[in-house]
């Protein structure tokens, strides 16, 4: 039985979740909810669904939904996670919630918890290690054709510099946030180490 979606943030990375939804036959699309009006109106329209312009109201107006993914941008095109995530999981629905789950580690923390005590699932995307090349890694190991893993370095590329996806009007220097690229992006390595290596212990680094 498909899951029932409905989308908050409906910028570049919730329209293409969208998308995908719309291809799965494990995922129903319901709604979607932005508070610019047009964002919103725009993606129901696409999909033939209802508009929402407050989180609330959608979830009080879609009674069997079952997930809210939660793909709103803000500081850093991430960092404004943390209500949307938190009145979701308060109104007891399931929630997939963009990368970086929050930049402040207290409110990662608090959703975390939030999630446990309402009893539902809560989910970070970061999908990385679902890449072919880390699904075939992950075989590997588990099928014992590598030793124990006694080293791990992750390299990631993309067009960066001064400069990060969307041209010269996103970069960081424009933005204002010097860590945009730390913040924005790293949260994928560090996921697939953490994947393959287990928790991490220790943190070091070099300046």
């Amino acid at each position: 039985m498909a899951l029932k979606v409905g989308i908050v943030g409906l910028s570049g990375i919730g329209n293409n979740h969208a998308n995908c939804y719309a291809q799965d036959d494990l995922a129903e699309l319901v709604a979607v909810c932005d508070f610019v009006k047009e964002k919103a109106d725009d993606t129901a329209e696409k999909f033939g669904i209802k508009a929402y312009y407050n989180l609330q109201d959608m979830i009080d107006g879609e009674p069997d939904l079952d997930i809210v993914d939660v793909s709103t941008g803000g500081n850093e095109n991430g960092s404004w996670h943390y209500e949307p995530t938190m009145q979701a999981l308060d109104s007891g629905k399931h929630v997939l919630v963009e990368k970086p789950i929050s930049n402040d580690i207290n409110e990662a923390r608090q959703m975390v918890a939030k999630a446990d005590e309402r009893g539902v699932y809560l989910a970070c995307n970061l999908n990385h290690y679902f890449t072919p090349p880390a699904e075939r890694a992950m075989q590997y190991m588990d099928e014992g054709h590598v030793g124990e893993v006694a080293y791990c370095l992750h390299k990631m590329g993309f067009a960066g510099g001064e400069q990060t996806y969307g041209g010269p009007q996103n970069s960081p220097r424009v933005k204002g946030f010097p860590y945009f690229h730390v913040k924005a992006f790293l949260a994928h390595p560090f996921s697939v180490m953490r994947h393959f290596c287990g928790d991490i212990t220790h943190v070091q680094a070099f300046m």
